[in-house]
Formats: structure tokens, C-alpha cells, sequence
């Protein structure tokens, strides 16, 4: 370290760490494309496949409610796209520091989770996970990382 100090000068050096030192304290360019790679992720696969993140298939349709869908046109729906709205309202905010990816709906949380609560007399909602971050997520968001990181180094 202290020949390279030597070499490029400690003013130089200081400038340097100066310039990482920023870069690393704001990363919100990279968390915006992280929210935005788990966004599409979570709606191509989850909502397209009708599987949580993890490849698990989401509980299908009581016969109940699929006559319910029937009557009322929406029969050849896909689970959790009655309107589209929880799909439509997947979202990410970037910090400076992470990214928070989810949706504002009043509902989401019940979807996501499952609500033995909501109408008892027919079992509940099932859980049918459409948000969160697999392995494959954890090793394409480093990849973005490294790539960030490459670039602004230039």
C-alpha cells in the first residue's frame, strides 16, 4: 500500500476515496433497477404462472368461488387477476441505502399472507405469495451490483 500511495500521490488517493465514499453512501441508481428487475420478476412469473416466487403453484379456486367467476363472466380469469389491480399495483421505492418492492393495496397483504378470518365458513383466504426474492433473484441482483459498480469505477 505504501509504494502505491507513493506512486499516485496521497492527494490523489484522498480524491479517490473521496469519489468511492460517495458512490457507495447513494446507490439509489442501482436500487431503482433492482425494484425494478423484482417488479417485472414478480409479475411475469408469479401473476403469469399463478406460483409464488418460489415456483410453489398458488392454491387454486374454491368450487365455490369458481362458480361465483362463472356467473359473473370471469371464469377463465387467472387466480388473483379478477381486475388486475394487485398485479397493476406492484411498485418499488428506492433509498439510498435498499429498494422496497409491494403494493399499496388495502388487500395485498391478505393475498400474500392468506387471512384465515376473512369468510371463516369457507376456509379463508389462502396464502398465494406473489412477492419476494428467491436465490436466482439474490444471484442476478449481485450480478447488477458488480455491473454498477463496474461502470462507475470508469
Amino acid at each position: 500500500m505504501e509504494v502505491y500511495v507513493r506512486c499516485i500521490g496521497i492527494e490523489r488517493l484522498d480524491e479517490l476515496l473521496k469519489r468511492s465514499e460517495e458512490r457507495l453512501a447513494d446507490m439509489r441508481g442501482f436500487w431503482r433497477s433492482a425494484g425494478l428487475y423484482l417488479v417485472k420478476r414478480s409479475v411475469i412469473d408469479s401473476f403469469g404462472k399463478e406460483q409464488s416466487p418460489d415456483g410453489a403453484k398458488w392454491v387454486s379456486w374454491t368450487q365455490k368461488y369458481k362458480e361465483r367467476m362463472e356467473k359473473l363472466g370471469k371464469g377463465a380469469n387467472k387466480i388473483l387477476s379478477n381486475k388486475g389491480e394487485l398485479r397493476r399495483s406492484i411498485g418499488y421505492i428506492a433509498f439510498r441505502d435498499r429498494v422496497v418492492v409491494g403494493s399499496n393495496l388495502r388487500y395485498a397483504r391478505r393475498h400474500q399472507l392468506g387471512d384465515r378470518s376473512w369468510s371463516e365458513r369457507n376456509g379463508g383466504i389462502p396464502p398465494r405469495p406473489y412477492l419476494g426474492v428467491t436465490e436466482r433473484d439474490r444471484v442476478e441482483i449481485l450480478r447488477m451490483m458488480y455491473e454498477y459498480f463496474r461502470r462507475r469505477r470508469r
